[in-house]
């Protein structure tokens, strides 16, 4: 195709690799002008041209497929022509994926419905994955999955499946070609076909037992959407464990086995100083997207290098940190034992026994692999090993998830490091010099002596002209070498440079660069030299990237261990934290002084609630009372309690939930023609199909967007529906005739003095009959005849 031609194509977002530089023309210059700002616009007849650096590109490509979601071709010149090298779409970023890591990417997928089964298959990076399952009506499974993989498009043969689809907020594509199967590899050809893949691999996916919250939920407890989110109240320091965090809010766990065991490494991890090594660890998933796609430097491969040296000193760092939980946990436990001084010697001595048992085993290659093809650990090994019971020492799960794996990574990456050590002059990173080794042949001395003599040359060229003035400078820009002097010295000394042969290249403000025959003789014979040097770099490296893509499965699981651990990391420090506690799962909802996380730090009033037969709860009282805030909290301490954490609140007991549904706040969606009210019925009728009597629903304000009596007669059949459901509830409203249900009732307390009403925020028990509203209103600012005025109607 020629140039002409492909820039004139506007269907996608196209770039141009030439030499180190990118460029972009015509219209897609026009489509990145919000993005970076844009000077020398070259022009070249109908054709402007916009030069682009390597470290600017990056973000132009994240910038345009995750926002302006606009598919990207990226060209490289070859023999006076251009070939593509990369491609990436807004639903499948394929090469892009090493550039856009801290986010799950966008995925496309194909459904078929026959005989009441889903099949159905996506795309996740070059991995297409497969499953087949039934469904209810609303297609609840299927919405679960588009969600938990953040499946923005799919693709089906049966248009009667559209309007579902599109309402879930999906873009969906209709495929009119005859399918040869109808099960699920007819849902992978469609695919395949669709994309256009080639090299691919097939796997079952598996669902989860996991809570359920959709995309509304997390929004509405500001998850992830604010700066300061739930999310970031916890601190992960790579960036492995910041994408491993979110995945966990968006898929708490069901398995009370499981919550346990992360509650039980959280307080290991109290004892583990590894802040250090996290915050220095290479992203390992974007090193790997790179080495797929042979586009890794040399100092990536190097920050590989490093990351995995850490392996030895992350064991010893978690050996360290059993001993000292240990210590902790008998000295608190020596506390309430009248034979404290008797215990106490039995757990030295067991302590003692069970950490040299630890050394003794790593010392002796109890983990060591038998050989590198058949033991190195892959992400699915480690995810799927983990026991069904947390009664075991807490020794053993130190060992089976992750002291064992880490052992076994450290032996099948050593042939690796050696590897590397070969290639790479390690002593010059040191220098933040990336380079490789003068002795791996003689071609590379060769060259490296070359480029030594000429930059001995040059300055022996440069203390010549000192000679002349001793405040000439030796430049160097990119690779080529100049001189240059202030144009006040320039002045005075010209005739003698020019009579020595020295002749002026350019004069700046900040001074004359000049050059001579010599010095531009030998920038020539260096930059030759400097291009065999980068083709034979060029060859060694592609070696050892072949190499390091036989290492691809232990990285992955490598990358997944550091962001487990470092997960753990962050949740230890709300261990730590003295207002936070171990939530208990018995079935109950008990929560005392419980406040918002978000609140921490001003002086923030915390409640209790307790239900244990009864679990709908009526909460009313004055608008900014509270009221909505105590709401959230109690959803937010749930998922936090079933992701493992340690949760905002003196004492908690809980149940597992198997999802929350929530409704709260007031808006209308004028792009589908859907008003407030109508909005809120769907996402109650939404509540009604869903919650089981293992879920949460929080409610508030049913009713408001039509009359009292609609809004009351719905607010008492939806609380009834709920009652008889027997599923967790907390309604707030101000219709105190739902109080009269089989409810329990609380009221947020209040003081009224005079003419002021004075919010406590405290939760109490009783009913509350009206919200003071033209208290809210005369805080807001409301002229004082309106306010007057609508004391009358009262």
């Amino acid at each position: 195709m020629r140039f002409e031609e492909i820039i004139s194509d506007t269907s996608h977002f196209k770039i141009f690799l030439r030499s180190d530089n990118y460029f972009i023309y015509n219209t897609d210059i026009n489509l990145i002008k919000h993005i970076i700002f844009i000077k020398d616009i070259i022009k070249k007849k109908d054709i402007e041209e916009l030069k682009i650096s390597k470290s600017i590109i990056d973000n132009i490509i994240k910038v345009v497929l995750t926002e302006i979601k606009k598919p990207i071709i990226e060209y490289t010149e070859n023999n006076n022509s251009y070939i593509i090298t990369r491609r990436g779409y807004p639903s499948n970023w394929l090469d892009f994926n090493d550039i856009i890591t801290d986010e799950l990417s966008p995925a496309i997928a194909s459904l078929l419905i026959y005989k009441n089964i889903l099949y159905f298959s996506f795309c996740r990076d070059k991995t297409v994955m497969k499953i087949s399952f039934e469904d209810d009506d609303i297609f609840t499974n299927l919405f679960y999955i588009l969600n938990e993989n953040n499946i923005t498009e799919i693709i089906i043969n049966d248009k009667n499946y559209e309007r579902i689809l599109i309402n879930m907020g999906i873009i969906v594509h209709l495929y009119d070609k005859r399918i040869n199967n109808k099960h699920c590899d007819g849902a992978i050809e469609i695919l395949v076909d669709f994309l256009k893949l080639k090299d691919y691999s097939v796997k079952e996916y598996i669902l989860k037992e996991i809570m359920k919250l959709d995309e509304s939920t997390l929004n509405t407890l500001d998850i992830f959407n604010n700066e300061k989110s739930i999310c970031s109240l916890y601190r992960c320091r790579s960036n492995q464990g910041k994408r491993l965090l979110k995945q966990y809010f968006k898929q708490p766990l069901k398995n009370i086995e499981e919550i346990k065991l992360r509650q039980l490494f959280s307080e290991l991890f109290v004892n583990i100083n590894i802040d250090d090594v996290f915050s220095k660890m290479v992203d390992i998933v974007k090193i790997s997207k790179k080495i797929e796609t042979n586009r890794i430097s040399i100092e990536e491969i190097v920050r590989l290098y490093y990351s995995i040296k850490n392996i030895p000193m992350i064991i010893d760092r978690i050996v360290m940190g059993i001993e000292l939980y240990n210590n902790n946990k008998n000295a608190n436990n020596d506390k309430y034992n009248n034979n404290c001084n008797n215990n106490s010697n039995t757990n030295n001595t067991s302590n003692n026994s069970i950490n040299s048992n630890i050394t003794d085993n790593i010392d002796n290659g109890m983990f060591t692999p038998k050989t590198l093809d058949s033991d190195i650990p892959s992400k699915d090994m480690i995810v799927n090993s983990k026991n069904t019971s947390i009664h075991d020492d807490i020794e053993d799960k130190i060992f089976s998830e992750l002291i064992q794996p880490l052992k076994s990574l450290e032996d099948n990456f050593h042939p690796l490091l050696i590897e590397i050590e070969k290639y790479i002059d390690l002593e010059k990173t040191e220098y933040n010099e990336y380079i490789l080794k003068k002795d791996i042949n003689e071609e590379i001395c060769i060259l490296i002596k070359s480029m030594e003599e000429i930059h001995n040359a040059i300055d022996i060229l440069y203390k010549s002209i000192c000679k002349i003035n001793k405040k000439v400078k030796l430049e160097k820009v990119g690779d080529i070498y100049n001189f240059k002097i202030s144009r006040i010295e320039y002045g005075p000394m010209e005739k003698i440079l020019k009579k020595n042969g020295y002749v002026p290249k350019s004069v700046l403000r900040g001074g004359v660069v000049f050059t001579s025959f010599e010095l531009e003789e030998w920038n020539r014979k260096l930059e030759e030299c400097l291009e065999e040097y980068k083709k034979l770099e060029r060859r060694i490296k592609n070696e050892l990237v072949l190499f390091l893509k036989g290492y691809l499965a232990p990285m992955d699981a490598y990358n997944y261990l550091i962001a487990v651990m470092d997960v753990y990391n962050a949740f230890s420090e709300k261990v730590k934290d003295p207002e936070y506690s171990k939530p208990i799962f018995n079935g109950n909802y008990i929560l005392k002084n419980s406040f918002h996380p978000l609140l921490v730090g001003r002086d923030c009033i915390k409640n209790d609630i307790s239900l244990v037969d009864n679990k709908f709860v009526v909460i009313t009282g004055p608008n900014m009372g509270g009221k909505s805030t105590f709401l959230k909290q109690c959803a937010i301490i749930s998922i936090l309690a079933q992701i493992g954490s340690y949760v905002p609140a003196e004492y908690s007991e809980l149940t597992i939930l198997d999802g929350i549904f929530i409704r709260i706040g007031a808006s209308d969606c004028a792009s589908k023609n859907i008003s407030t009210f109508m909005n809120e019925m769907i996402d109650i009728a939404h509540i009604c199909r869903m919650a089981t009597n293992q879920s949460m629903v929080i409610i508030d304000e049913l009713g408001r967007g039509t009359s009292a009596k609609d809004g009351l007669a719905l607010a008492l059949s939806v609380s009834e529906f709920l009652i008889k459901n027997k599923t967790l509830t907390f309604f707030a409203t101000h219709f105190p005739e739902v109080c009269k249900l089989n409810t329990i009732n609380k009221r947020v307390k209040t003081i009224i003095n005079q003419n002021d009403v004075i919010m406590l925020y405290k939760l109490e028990d009783g009913i509350c009959n009206t919200s003071f509203g033209l208290h809210v209103a005369k805080i807001v600012g409301f002229p004082e005849e309106i306010i007057n005025e609508a004391k009358n109607y009262i």
